[in-house]
């Protein structure tokens, strides 16, 4: 059992940054042990301002945990997260792939021009 997945995907560029909302999600194909987790459990490279306030949800079919780390992401940056070896299955068995790294950029936004233009 281990990370199967990330939003934003391992090496995507171009992520739209929503700066009212934005979670960092982390799936896993098994169920996680989510009473102790903190920021210790997780690097945010660059570091944010704030403490995470980790969320989490197991889906009642497959058993397997998504976690989501609200996260205020700048804008043309480059970010690496990495999941620590801390993080654990609900039994307390070791993840087979933490720690685990994943890297994304995000989108560079570019001012509406809101000149007046002319109409022919």
């Amino acid at each position: 059992p281990g990370v199967i997945g990330t939003y934003p995907a391992n090496g995507s560029t171009n992520q739209l940054v929503d700066q009212l909302e934005h979670q960092v999600k982390i799936h896993f194909n098994t169920r996680i042990k989510t009473d102790r987790l903190d920021d210790s459990d997780f690097r945010i490279n660059p570091r944010t301002d704030h403490d995470l306030i980790i969320g989490s949800y197991t889906d009642s079919k497959t058993g397997w945990t998504t976690l989501m780390l609200p996260v205020r992401l700048q804008e043309d940056t480059n970010y690496t997260i990495v999941v620590g070896r801390s993080v654990r299955a609900f039994n307390g068995a070791p993840l087979g792939n933490t720690p685990y790294t994943f890297r994304f950029r995000t989108h560079k936004l570019v001012p509406l021009d809101s000149s007046p233009r002319e109409l022919d």
